[in-house]
């Protein structure tokens, strides 16, 4: 019984060691984030779910997309927004610039970014609504009510006719 035990112990402690590195709103490669988008993004269960099932190696970079997509996702739908509502489209604003951005994708997510603000200044209103409801796009996943996970998505909001 004894050698039951201790092999039960021994097993927790392997497998505790196997479980993947928490994620916290603190870390570095939040640095220079909206601390409330941080936290949302965290709150969020099925985003949080996606990001702890990624490989240790890649699991800090993840987090650090998620939370930059959701700031750049809300801000092309406010552009978006204003520009039905009053026929003129404000331009969106600088994509945030984290201290330790991971590399290559900060710079091809900000050239992404970019690119919505290019079919603005079209005036291609059609592709701009693809931008952020295609399948793929961030607006199919990040809810439109920042803080509230069980929003609607950007891309159903957009759908719905706001």
């Amino acid at each position: 019984m004894l050698r039951l035990g201790a092999l039960v112990v021994l097993s927790a402690v392997a497998f505790a060691g196997c479980s993947p590195d928490p994620i916290s709103a603190d870390a570095e490669y939040f640095d220079g984030l909206d601390t409330a988008v941080v936290a949302e993004v965290l709150a969020h269960p099925a985003i949080r779910y996606q990001i702890e099932q990624e490989p240790s190696e890649t699991r800090e970079f993840l987090a650090q997309a998620k939370v930059l997509s959701v700031i750049a996702c809300r801000d092309a739908f406010r552009v978006y927004q204003e520009w039905l509502n009053t026929g003129v489209a404000p331009s969106l604003a600088p994509l945030p610039l984290p201290t330790n951005p991971f590399e290559p994708w900060y710079s091809g997510w900000a050239k992404h970014y970019g690119q919505f603000e290019t079919l603005v200044q079209s005036g291609d209103r059609d592709q701009a609504r693809s931008w952020l409801t295609l399948s793929g796009s961030c607006g199919t996943w990040v809810p439109a009510r920042p803080g509230d996970p069980s929003s609607p998505t950007i891309a159903d909001v957009i759908e719905e006719g706001f």
